[in-house]
C-alpha cells in the first residue's frame, strides 16, 4: 500500500518552495488573479509576483507529503 500524504508542516524545503513559486506563477501567467498589490512594472513578471506572494505568505497551495515512518498525522 502506498504511504498516504500529510499536510504541509511549517517547513517547506528550497525544493518545494521552488516547486510552488513556479506552479503559482504558472497560473499567474495563465490569467489568475495577482493576490497581492504589486506596482504595474512587477506585475510583467510572474515569478516577481509569485515571490510576492510567497514573501508575504498569501499563495493558496498547499503542500501534500508521502508519510514515511511509523509516525501519522490526525
Amino acid at each position: 500500500m502506498p504511504p498516504q500524504p500529510v499536510a504541509s508542516p511549517d517547513r517547506i524545503n528550497r525544493f518545494e518552495r521552488a516547486r510552488i513559486i513556479g506552479a503559482r506563477s504558472l497560473q499567474i501567467s495563465s490569467g489568475a488573479p495577482i493576490l497581492v498589490p504589486v506596482e504595474p512594472e512587477e506585475a510583467l513578471d510572474p515569478i516577481l509576483v509569485a515571490e510576492k506572494e510567497y514573501a508575504e505568505d498569501n499563495i493558496p497551495i498547499t503542500v501534500l507529503r508521502a508519510a514515511t515512518g511509523p509516525s501519522q498525522e490526525a
